[in-house]
């Protein structure tokens, strides 16, 4: 396969993963895409800075409203791991209206 083409299917992936976790009927399915967003996209740099620029963030600040304790738990998760970085915890300060504070 082309890297092109291997490009095209990760970024195809994403975005069916965000828009799994944006259907709130089916909490399974949000959580099974929330679980391989953390383990497939969360862990490897180049992924995770795919997902940042595709809006994942704001997708998944929505899902801390959600009343299922798994799927808040795991997007908790993923936020933490996100806003190590600096883009992201200024994606969430300015859009959410709070402010981070990192500790090292």
């Amino acid at each position: 396969m082309e890297p092109e083409n291997k490009q095209d299917t990760i970024k195809n992936r994403l975005q069916h993963l965000l828009c799994t976790i944006a259907d709130t009927e089916h909490p399974s399915s949000c959580f099974k895409a929330l679980a391989e967003i953390r383990s497939n996209f969360i862990t490897d740099p180049k992924k995770r800075k795919l997902f940042i620029q595709s809006s994942g963030i704001k997708n998944l600040v929505k899902q801390l409203q959600c009343e299922n304790t798994k799927i808040v738990d795991i997007t908790l998760s993923i936020l933490g791991h996100c806003v190590l970085e600096q883009d992201p915890r200024v994606i969430v300060s300015i859009n959410f209206h709070c402010n981070l504070v990192v500790l090292s």
